[in-house]
């Protein structure tokens, strides 16, 4: 907050318009923050984001929605109706896409197995 008003009163902001005319950043971190926020970045990105089982598990989540998005292409009729009438206007793709990001993880895991485990009620 202490680097923005800075930035605002160093660079004579005083009306919206002044805003809209300046050109670079406004709101940004001061150096020591920006500093500090880099050495997180690099220590989560080393320790967590990079961590095998976090790896093992994005893998497995790739491979996941990959199918579910291949069956449905395969098979369209497999969609709600309410889905299925928005093929022409949106194209298959993306409806297919915008089903599957409104699922719940729990509802994605269980239209899996109602979908590729043989022993699952349908």
């Amino acid at each position: 907050v202490d680097e923005t008003q800075k930035n605002i009163h160093d660079n004579h902001i005083t009306a919206l318009e002044d805003v809209w005319q300046h050109d670079g950043n406004l709101i940004m971190f001061s150096q020591s923050t920006a500093d500090r926020n880099r050495e997180l970045k690099a220590f989560l990105y080393q320790n967590l984001y990079s961590h095998y089982k976090v790896e093992r598990m994005r893998i497995k989540a790739e491979r996941f929605l990959t199918l579910l998005f291949e069956n449905y292409l395969q098979n369209p009729t497999l969609l709600p109706v309410s889905y299925q009438e928005k093929y022409e206007l949106y194209g298959k793709e993306r409806v297919i896409c915008d089903y599957i990001a409104g699922m719940t993880d729990r509802y994605a895991l269980d239209e899996y197995k109602r979908l590729f485990e043989p022993y699952e009620r349908v």
